[in-house]
């Protein structure tokens, strides 16, 4: 069985990874329906270019902006959008993810058991000295009674008298 440390660790990479691309993915599906006007503007030349820029002033706009989001999310040094490897990348990660789930829970569950067994262990060495300190204290709760009933009988006799 491999140690927790190393499952983690790997779990930990596969999961950020995962969150990455799901986030560029996602800011993908926001900048895709305005890639059609982008593609239009440039379909068209000269003063239909102009006309179709003022009447889609924007949704050009839109995307410019979540184009600039798009690449600065993007680590990769080439900032390419490749929406389709992210979505390959995405899928071939997701069930490597989830198939390390049962020996991170097996390890999780081990160490778990280790520390109560480990907690067991110091609360049994822990009662002989309570058990002692319980004793004493009973003593103790005697004796002061004692002194008590004694003072109070003086008292009373000294009272009568």
């Amino acid at each position: 069985m491999q140690s927790y440390d190393k499952i983690l660790a790997n779990r930990t990479l596969l999961a950020d990874r995962i969150n990455y691309l799901s986030a560029l993915l996602d800011k993908y599906d926001e900048y895709k329906p305005y890639i059609k006007n982008h593609k239009e503007q440039w379909a068209v030349t000269g003063w239909a270019r102009k006309k179709y820029e003022r009447e889609h002033i924007a949704e050009l706009g839109y995307y410019d902006m979540y184009r600039d989001e798009l690449k600065s999310m993007i680590k990769e040094p080439d900032k390419k959008i490749m929406p389709k490897s992210w979505k390959r990348e995405f899928e071939k990660l997701e069930p490597e993810f989830n198939a390390t789930q049962k020996t991170y829970s097996q390890v999780v569950w081990k160490l778990a058991a280790i520390e109560v067994l480990n907690h067991n262990r110091k609360d049994l060495e822990r009662m002989p000295e309570n058990e002692r300190n319980q004793q004493v204290r009973q003593i103790n709760r005697g004796e002061k009674r004692k002194n008590i009933r004694c003072k109070m009988y003086c008292m009373m006799r000294h009272k009568v008298i």
